[in-house]
């Protein structure tokens, strides 16, 4: 039976450099290595962010002026190491906290709003450095901090039907970490 078939590959991992060290079989590399196709990581095409930004948002049923205009320049100085991926997690995790309201820097991950300086496996920053949100419509939940996170958790939680595994994504977070942040805030919470 004849077919005609034709395999598409990615990888992240510089395979010539793996050849040379005989981590991945050449012959392979040369089977799969017919048309490459090289993409830059986003911190390399950063004038693509706004047009990839109204993709996400409209994924969502949103346009750009439910953005503050401060949003665009925060995410063009950070350096996204999780690439497009991490940018639209970032982006549904902000849909999610602004619940409705307009988005500001205050609904986007820690690591995202400190900029390039910060790694993303770094904690979040002290409760000094998180910015008050900037417009009067934006989510202004009273409480100490845990509660504020605590709160924030529950909602995403409650806007996932309960998964979650799809909270954490939108969170821009790990399914373990959800977990331990909750049972760590709803300790913190109850002795408070």
């Amino acid at each position: 039976v004849r077919v005609d078939t034709r395999v598409i590959a990615a990888t992240n991992r510089d395979l010539e450099a793996a050849i040379r060290e005989t981590k991945f079989r050449d012959d392979l590399f040369y089977r799969l290595n017919v048309f490459p196709i090289v993409l830059p990581p986003l911190r390399r095409h950063k004038e693509d962010i706004p047009e990839l930004m109204l993709h996400f948002l409209q994924r969502h049923g949103l346009s750009m002026e439910s953005v503050a205009p401060e949003v665009a320049d925060m995410l063009g100085v950070y350096d996204w190491p999780g690439n497009v991926r991490e940018l639209e997690n970032a982006i549904e995790r902000a849909v999610i906290v602004a619940a409705g309201r307009p988005i500001t820097p205050a609904a986007f991950p820690p690591e995202v709003r400190a900029g390039p300086a910060v790694p993303v496996t770094a904690s979040p920053p002290p409760p000094a450095a998180v910015p008050a949100p900037e417009t009067p419509s934006a989510p202004t939940p009273s409480g100490s901090m845990d509660e504020r996170e605590l709160e924030m958790i529950r909602e995403a939680i409650r806007r996932a039907g309960g998964n979650k595994s799809m909270a954490a994504k939108a969170l821009g977070i790990t399914r373990r970490r959800l977990y331990s942040r909750l049972k760590s805030l709803e300790g913190r919470t109850a002795k408070g």
